[in-house]
């Protein structure tokens, strides 16, 4: 082992060719056959020749698993030689401490030929962006005493937006039920929207609810309106899920308000949809919507929820 300093340590070069910058080189598996550390970054070569270029993280001797250097996230950029692809993956959470295991989630990979996917090792198109996944998609926020659940970004674009929405409603009773669109976003908007009804945790669908709108507003409330065409698919084995009366936009002050009442200004646009609901018996009901928007002479904005009130 070879150290170089002036007045302290600056870098060593160990028996197996790796080398540290300001720190000692990690001890890492036989894996991993050159390495360079600079401070807690580190460059090394792994497997057939795959390059790697990583940020508090070292694959330790014992289990070849990834462990951290010091408290914080790891995070990992893989160059693969034999497809040509580049891999980008972090931690899943935060370490405490210094070599503590870590486990890896790949974000984002561009592939030999080109295509990208986010959240998604395996892309079929140009470009492929999936959202996050687990029991419920979609981030639960209470507004004026009604559970709502936030619609999370699948495309951003300069004039629109793709999103999803995914919750479960336990115990939902049929019968006459109201599910509100609720937009924070100001200004001129056209959407489209499907709602699919069914069965959590299998393929029992009861329904199919689709709209097509747009509405406009101004931050005051001087200057409002808006229009929607919808329509319902409904399920020919005794279970229902429908729209059963004319769907309404207003502007409102809170998000479960049943028709319009704001004051300057208004803080919510709310579309009210009224829907009858027949689920064939008690268990986990599941939504699954798509948004589509588009905004005229403004990039998107705003905050985008649904719920049934």
């Amino acid at each position: 082992t070879l150290a170089y300093s002036a007045g302290g340590r600056a870098m060593t070069i160990d028996t197996l060719g790796k080398v540290g910058i300001g720190r000692i080189p990690e001890t890492m598996h036989t894996n991993v056959t050159n390495s360079l550390n600079v401070g807690t970054t580190s460059i090394f070569q792994r497997g057939t020749n795959n390059g790697y270029l990583a940020s508090n993280m070292y694959y330790e001797p014992g289990g070849d698993a990834g462990y951290s250097i010091e408290s914080g996230y790891g995070l990992l950029y893989q160059q693969n030689v034999p497809n040509g692809d580049h891999i980008f993956s972090s931690s899943t959470a935060s370490a405490s401490s210094g070599a503590s295991a870590l486990s890896f989630s790949e974000n984002m990979r561009i592939t030999g030929d080109g295509k990208v996917g986010i959240n998604n090792g395996d892309p079929q198109g140009a470009l492929s962006i999936h959202g996050t996944t687990g029991t419920s998609y979609s981030e639960v926020e209470n507004l004026n005493g009604v559970n709502f659940y936030k619609f999370f970004k699948v495309i951003d674009t300069a004039r629109s937006l793709q999103m999803e929405n995914i919750f479960v409603m336990p115990n939902l009773n049929n019968g006459q039920k109201y599910i509100h669109f609720v937009t924070t976003m100001q200004g001129a908007m056209g959407f489209d929207l499907d709602i699919l009804c069914g069965r959590s945790g299998s393929e029992r669908m009861f329904g199919r609810v689709s709209l097509r709108g747009y509405k406009y507003h101004e931050s005051d409330g001087d200057y409002r309106h808006g229009a929607i065409e919808s329509t319902s698919s409904i399920n020919g084995y005794g279970n229902y899920f429908e729209i059963n009366g004319p769907v309404t936009q207003y502007l409102a002050d809170s998000a479960n308000a049943t028709q319009e009442s704001y004051s300057n200004p208004g803080s919510y646009w709310v579309t009210r949809i009224p829907c009858n609901f027949v689920g064939g018996g008690s268990g986990q009901v599941e939504f699954t919507a798509f948004l589509k928007t588009m905004h005229h002479n403004t990039a998107p904005a705003g905050t985008y929820y649904m719920g049934i009130v």
